[in-house]
């Protein structure tokens, strides 16, 4: 297993020990913040492979933290969020920001790990498969996307929704198509995610490309990537 680092933001003591132990036996480097000044200021000097962060800290909103990594187009950092809040809305907000995954408490550290190792495998998977389509380059080997030389600032489920449409444009994927291709337990995510994630993922296009709009929706069908 290659060198990852991971940062735990978290203010119980109890869980964040727990995790840490959990993942630094897998092999993973970890560190701790209890507060969110100062994950901003550990991120701010280093960066890391994936954070996981609590949405309720002492001194404000981990989705705060997630907002300003998603501001700042280098910190695409992979963000897990761990909370108590179960509503299906927080959930969804979670995701909208840039969430790469919705792990709700109480939840078993084990599965926890599991994900990690998981998402490290699906990110860094081996192979050098390029596919293009119009402006846009599919390197699954480095997880990435770029359009014109310039790579696309991608959560997880993002990206792997625009590599399903890249390798089939012109397919019309339903929600549930798209949530059994990229999801990894399809029967703990929301038809509605998949909007949610579509719509963050068409505004980005939006930004590069202004004028043309890439995501066809196709009503009461689903999703498609409009053919050259």
């Amino acid at each position: 297993m290659q060198h990852r680092e991971i940062l735990i933001v978290e203010d119980e003591s109890g869980i964040a020990d727990a995790v840490s132990f959990a993942l630094r036996r897998e092999g993973y480097t970890v560190t701790h913040c209890h507060r969110l000044d100062l994950a901003m200021t550990t991120l701010s000097q280093k960066d890391f492979d994936l954070i996981i962060l609590d949405i309720g800290l002492p001194d404000g909103d981990g989705r705060d933290l997630c907002r300003w990594l998603r501001a700042d187009q280098k910190k695409d950092t992979p963000v897990f969020f761990l909370t108590a809040r179960h509503h299906e809305l927080d959930r969804l907000s979670g995701f909208e920001i840039g969430a790469d995954d919705y792990i709700p408490k109480p939840f078993s550290v084990m599965e926890l790990v599991a994900r990690v190792k998981a998402f490290f495998r699906r990110l860094y998977k081996e192979g050098t498969a390029t596919l293009s389509h119009g402006p846009f380059q599919l390197d699954e080997s480095r997880h990435m996307v770029r359009w014109s030389d310039q790579t696309m600032a991608l959560t997880k489920y993002e990206y792997g929704i625009f590599a399903t449409f890249i390798k089939n444009p012109g397919k019309v994927f339903s929600r549930s198509d798209l949530m059994y291709a990229v999801w990894s337990d399809p029967s703990m995510s929301m038809e509605r995610t998949v909007d949610t994630h579509i719509k963050v993922l068409r505004t980005k296009l939006k930004q590069i490309e202004p004028e043309k709009d890439w995501i066809v929706t196709h009503r009461g069908f689903g999703y498609s990537l409009r053919e050259l």
